[in-house]
């Protein structure tokens, strides 16, 4: 794959560009800067649409309180935004993709992650995905990022880990005292 913007495929949408946008796996918003993906592996469009749920999530109470916090967010008062399940799932279910498809790919040939890449890609509905969405933590988890991006995020109170249980991938999103698990089940067969 390219980086000089001609004829790269989006990892998402698998639609050929010529943009070479950078696509942060943590929103830039959290206060991440470093754990990104190469230039023109997202079109503009995917981009952009990953903006949309992005802002929802960040831009919530429990997020906004954190991201003050850490200077990544407005001190003016700001409305919050209403965290919707959809667009938690959304948000979760695209930093869990970008993650394992930077850090830990030998993952996407051990699960079929399809589902989600067309959900992110805007094809299919997010409710229509087998996983499950909830609060909490899990035991005995493994890091996705490399060592340097581990540290990078947790200095901004990020911390993103997997698990491999009952023929399933848990995937945990912590922010400070925040914390969610997305489980990718095993589809039926």
């Amino acid at each position: 794959m390219s980086t000089t913007g001609q004829n790269d495929r989006c990892i998402i949408c698998l639609q050929y560009h010529t943009e070479t946008t950078i696509e942060h796996i943590v929103p830039h918003s959290l206060g991440n800067d470093h754990y990104i993906l190469q230039k023109g592996l997202v079109c503009r469009n995917c981009n952009n649409r990953f903006a949309k749920y992005e802002h929802q999530v960040v831009s919530s109470a429990p997020f906004l309180a954190i991201r003050r916090k850490y200077g990544v967010a407005p001190i003016a008062e700001v409305v919050p935004t209403i965290l919707t399940q959809k667009n938690l799932g959304f948000f979760l279910a695209k930093i869990l993709y970008e993650s394992i498809y930077r850090s830990k790919r030998s993952l996407l040939d051990r699960y079929d992650l399809e589902p989600i890449r067309e959900t992110l890609a805007g094809k299919k509905d997010i409710t229509k995905v087998t996983m499950v969405l909830y609060q909490g933590k899990i035991e005995r988890s493994i890091h996705i990022p490399n060592i340097i991006h581990r540290w990078r995020l947790r200095s901004i109170g990020i911390q993103l880990k997997y698990k491999e249980q009952d023929g399933g991938l848990i995937f945990s999103f912590i922010y400070e005292r925040i914390s969610f698990v997305l489980e990718i089940k095993k589809a039926a067969l």
